[in-house]
């Protein structure tokens, strides 16, 4: 796919796979249908890491930014500024986030 350029992260998720990377969105792809079904804004940053948690898709950018998206519609419900230089990796287990990066 055209869409698939510089692909860094994806995350299994039921039926479907969230793939993102050094692009401005992330792709819903329906392992079911083998087909791309939805496409959400993520800016020019990219997605570098996906992770799942109970609540939420957790989607940390490069540039040091975690959006906790909603499951189903992939809407953005929190942002948390974590680093102000850049995001390396995070975990989220229970109610803990826990990031390392770079900060200026």
């Amino acid at each position: 796919s055209p869409n698939m350029i510089d692909m860094q992260c994806m995350l299994p998720f039921g039926s479907r796979l969230l793939l993102g990377g050094h692009q401005e969105k992330i792709i819903d792809f329906d392992l079911t249908r083998g087909k791309e079904t939805n496409y959400v804004h993520v800016g020019e940053n990219g997605c570098a890491i996906l992770r799942q948690h109970g609540k939420f898709i957790c989607a940390g950018s490069p540039a040091g930014r975690v959006d906790l998206r909603d499951p189903k519609t992939l809407s953005i419900e929190h942002t948390l500024e974590t680093h102000s230089g850049s995001l390396s990796d995070f975990d989220v287990q229970g109610n803990y986030l826990v990031t390392c990066g770079f900060s200026n």
